[in-house]
This record gives structure tokens, sequence and C-alpha cells, in this order.
């Protein structure tokens, strides 16, 4: 009973273990380094503070040679910046530094470790009176000063632990969008988005893009695009979860949400500043050669339509015709009778539409055959038929009748 319950005890101690934040340290080519430890607080990993302009705060790193031989450590602090993925880096030497790295006074920059060994050193910020509000990263870095290798080429892996300097004031959060671009590619819908922070905190924005076309809109979301800094570009690439569309126009909404932010003010008084959201439209056709096939195929139609018509003008241009005056009563029918011509015949010559009603002093074309030579000379001079060009332009059944009235010359 009593080995039992001390494997219980043991069991409880090794889980209490895992559940309390361990600090971690950084490691790469042999070195690794942490911030130190403060008395009563549970371990860090990065270096976080809020000071105001010309304040300044001594802090240390200890940095530790975890390989099996003794090495020189150089140790650098550095601006962050952030890559193309969005990820967290520093920039590569001290010479590149123009904000945090610049505020960092190191108590050594080369410290010689034996295998195994440790050192604590220490450091101290200042934070200039111009330096902007908001936040500011940066980095301590590290990295074993290797000898050459025969190729003359000497590797450099250097391990850094964050630091971030809030300096309290009124953040201000601005997304200038460059440019939003889209392409196709193997079946995928892929959206290019290049922004720039221009604000003085950094940013992990939150990524709507709504796709819109006649039949509706689909809205697809992502919060997590990475981590940009104040004043670094950012580019986001997002593959749309559906297959590419293969024709028509949509519209393009791209928002990118800044998210709530805890703001600091120089008396210490804090507040919450809600969400921003920034915005970028723009539009896109896809399947241009099919649009393209459609309308020419859609004027050839219109070319061999408006042909049939104009040829169908020009039967009733040479045609010899007479006068009738309909009279009280007279009606198509009677008409046909009396003239031995097909109502329908008269029906079309003079363009009368369904139900075909006719009132008494109308005036009728009743066709009398071909027209002879010498008047249809006389008749292209005086009243001369609408150009085939003209039947392409316009949109009306007919562009020719013998009545002056009803012609469109």
């Amino acid at each position: 009973m009593l080995q039992k319950t001390n494997r219980l005890i043991f069991a409880a101690l090794a889980v209490c273990f895992w559940l309390i934040p361990q600090p971690v340290s950084a490691q790469g080519g042999g070195v690794g380094l942490m911030p130190s430890q403060i008395e009563g607080e549970q371990g860090r990993s990065r270096f976080i503070y809020v000071l105001n302009r010309g304040e300044s705060k001594q802090d240390s790193v200890i940095v530790t040679n975890h390989a099996g031989e003794t090495k020189t450590i150089a140790i650098e602090a550095l601006d962050a910046i952030t890559t193309s993925d969005g990820s967290y880096s520093v920039v590569d030497s001290v010479e590149k530094n123009q904000d945090v790295g610049n505020w960092i006074q190191l108590e050594a920059t080369t410290i010689v470790l034996p295998a195994g060994a440790s050192r604590e050193v220490g450091f101290t910020i200042t934070v200039p009176e111009t330096a902007g509000v908001g936040e500011h990263s940066g980095g301590i870095a590290v990295y074993a000063r290797d000898a050459a290798s025969k190729s003359g080429i000497t590797l450099k892996t250097r391990v850094a632990t964050r630091m971030y300097i809030t300096v309290p004031g009124k953040i201000e959060r601005n997304i200038i969008f460059e440019e939003v671009t889209h392409k196709i590619e193997d079946n995928q819908l892929i959206f290019n988005i290049r922004a720039k922070n221009d604000s003085n905190v950094k940013l992990e924005p939150a990524l709507d893009i709504t796709l819109s076309a006649l039949l509706g809109s689909r809205t697809q979301q992502e919060d997590e695009n990475g981590v940009f800094l104040p004043g670094w570009d950012m580019e986001i690439t997002k593959i749309w979860d559906k297959p590419a569309p293969k024709f028509g126009f949509y519209r393009v909404k791209v928002v990118l949400h800044t998210w709530t932010m805890e703001q600091t003010l120089p008396d210490g008084t804090t507040s919450t500043i809600p969400n921003l959201d920034f915005t970028y439209k723009f539009s896109f056709w896809v399947g241009g050669g099919y649009l393209l096939w459609t309308l020419i195929i859609l004027m050839l139609l219109w070319i061999i339509y408006r042909t049939f018509v104009y040829f169908g003008d020009k039967s009733k241009y040479i045609l010899e015709v007479e006068t009738y005056t309909v009279k009280k009563g007279d009606t198509i029918m009677h008409i046909s009778e009396r003239t031995g011509i097909f109502p329908r015949v008269l029906v079309k010559l003079n363009q009368l539409k369904w139900p075909y009603v006719i009132n008494a002093g109308d005036k009728l074309l009743i066709p009398r055959g071909r027209m002879s030579a010498g008047k249809l000379h006389q008749k292209k001079i005086s009243n001369p038929m609408p150009s085939f060009w003209r039947y392409l332009i316009s949109a009306k059944m007919s562009i020719y009748h013998p009545f002056p009235d009803k012609s469109d010359k």
C-alpha cells in the first residue's frame, strides 16, 4: 500500500512539473542563451519592458556553451525584422541597427566559455528622448566564432532571444496597401497581398477575402498571417479554398483586421482600443478567351440576321406599288379579296402588327410586280435605299418603307 502511494505522489509531482512554465534556452551552433531569471517570478523566455523616453533599465542574459570544447562567443544587440513569411528575426549585423539594437549597451561583446560553462552577461537599455511611442522590437544574439573551413568559408549560426520595449503613448495603427494581385495556377486561385505596417506597434493581422460574382459571394477568413513590425513591409499569400473559377466577372474585397489592443499612456493608465479594418477592393475577369469567342459568334449571328432583313427590304424596294386608301368597314381580308393579293403579303409589305387593325383613311401599298428599270433608276435618285451599314447598326426590324413618314433614312 505504501509503495502504491509513493508511486501516486511521484506521478502527481511529475504532472505539476510539466504544468509549471519553464525558462527556455535558445540553442544553435553549440551555444545557447536565455534571459536571466528574476527571483520570485516564473521563468521568462524573452525580455518585455514598458519604458518611458529617457528611462534606463538594467538586465542580463545567460550565455551557455553546450559544445564539447571551449568556444569564443560573440554577443550582439540587434534590431528585429520580419521575414517574407511573417516570421520574427533580427538584422545580420550591428551596422544595420536603427532602433532597439542601438539602445542596448552590452557589458561584453565577446566571451570565452569552457565546454558546458555558462556566464551571465549584463546590459543596460536606455530609451532615447526622441523614441517614438508604441512597440519597439529587437533581440540579443550569440554565435560561436569558429575558425574558417579549408574552403575559406565561415559558417555563423546565431541564436537570439526576443526583446519587446513599449514606449507609453497613444497607439497609432495604419496599414497601407501597396498591391493586391491574383493568379490562377493548377486550378487554384491565389491572392498575393503586399502592404506596409505604417503603425507604431507590431501587427498580427487577421485576413478576410470576399469573392463576389453575379450569383452571390463567399468569404474566406484567416486569423494567423504572421507578425509584422512597425514600418515593415507585409506580404501575405492566400490560396482560395475552392477550385478556381472558370468564367465570369468577379469583385474582390480584402480586409485586414488589427484586433483590439491594450494601450499604455505615459501616466501609467491603460485602455483597450478597438479593432480597426483596412480594406482594398478590385475586380477581374476569368475566361477572357471564352468571352472574346462569344462576342465574335454573336457578332456573326447579328450580321447574318441583319443581312436577311436588308434583302427583305430590298425586295420591297424594287416593287411596283400602288396606293390604296382604306374605306370604312375595310379589313385586310376584304382588301385581299378585292386586289387578289395574299393577306400575309399585304401585312408584310405594310409592316402591320397584330391584330392588323386598319382605319378609314389609312393608306396601304398594293404590290403590282417588279418595277421597271427606268422607274427603279429614278427611285434610286429620289428615294435611295438605306445602305447595308445602316442595317448593321440599327436595332429596328426594318428601316425602309415606301412611305416617307415610315422610313429611316
